[in-house]
């Protein structure tokens, strides 16, 4: 398995050269706990340090300038430097990426200066399988009805309140802290560790794209996304369109002649007509079995997000 312990390499081995638990397991546990209980205090002070910072992904702002996904990585990269992390840090480019036009996560023009990945590759001692640790920086913008500072990140009654805490950087946060906790433990690892923070996944994940782009591979992922703690093996695509009604514009005050003689047309009435075909189609395909997969708790939706109706 990716990362396992040095201190396992004398328990028996698998078919597949997988290095089994043996008596010391218990022990190992033990001490991995310990060292987690011990870290706890600096692990929330981490997650609020990163909620502090209002990532805000440009696309929910309407900017073009940098947003403040490079601070997060820069907070990131200080902790896995300690860590003895070789890092990498790069800004995409649309143009560089430009092969992928028409593919899912490209946007062509996306201004990515001031808005860096970082990478942090931790190298095992060898012969074991590597681990890929991905989440992201970006959080969409915070929108109205606080009772609280969306970027305090207020900790109250053991829960830390804000934007981005669940999405995604208490999962930033338990990545670091996991490989943190492994080298109190004393947990050597055979097999390399990628740490990636992408920036872009609330807009459609381009930074994702420049990382697969840029080479990144490993044996296994996880992506501490919130599940609410439920292992979730596969995650369903997504597609972006945008849908335009052409309109003509009429005084509402005079009678008009039919469309096709040059009267007006109401593209509002026509939006409320595809609307509601949308619904149609979401009801067939909530009850088509080809719809659904047995690991995932909803079946195919579209879903209209954005209107905008012009004058």
């Amino acid at each position: 398995m990716a990362g396992e312990s040095a201190r396992r390499q004398d328990g028996e081995r698998a078919s597949d050269g997988t290095v089994l638990p043996d008596s010391s397991t218990p022990r190992l546990l033990d001490s991995i706990s310990a060292a987690a209980r011990q870290r706890h205090e600096e692990t929330v002070a981490l997650l609020q340090e990163l909620v502090r910072v209002p990532s805000v992904n440009p696309y929910f702002t309407g900017t073009h300038g940098p947003s403040r996904e490079g601070d997060v990585q820069a907070i990131l990269a200080d902790r896995l430097v300690r860590l003895g992390a070789q890092l990498d840090r790069w800004e995409p480019d649309a143009g560089d990426l430009a092969e992928y036009t028409g593919g899912p996560g490209y946007y062509p023009n996306r201004d990515f200066g001031g808005r860096p990945n970082l990478v942090a590759t931790l190298t095992g001692s060898g012969g074991g399988r590597s681990l890929l640790l991905l989440g992201h920086v970006d959080v969409v913008s915070a929108g109205a009805g606080w009772t609280v500072n969306p970027f305090g990140a207020d900790r109250r009654d053991g829960v830390v309140y804000g934007r981005g805490t669940a999405d995604m950087k208490a999962g930033l946060t338990a990545a670091v802290a996991a490989l943190e906790v492994l080298r109190d433990a004393g947990v050597g690892l055979r097999g390399d560790v990628i740490f990636a923070s992408v920036v872009d996944e609330e807009a459609g994940g381009m930074g994702t794209l420049a990382l697969v782009d840029r080479g990144y591979r490993a044996d296994g992922a996880i992506i501490p996304e919130p599940t609410d703690l439920h292992v979730a093996p596969l995650c369903r695509g997504i597609a972006w369109g945008r849908l335009t009604i052409p309109g003509r514009a009429g005084h509402i005050e005079m009678p008009q002649p039919h469309w096709r003689e040059g009267g007006a047309v109401d593209a509002i009435a026509l939006g409320r007509m595809v609307l509601d075909a949308v619904d149609q189609l979401n009801e067939r395909w909530a009850a088509s079995p080809s719809k659904r997969h047995p690991l995932l708790p909803l079946p195919c939706q579209v879903k209209v997000s954005m209107l905008d109706a012009g004058e």
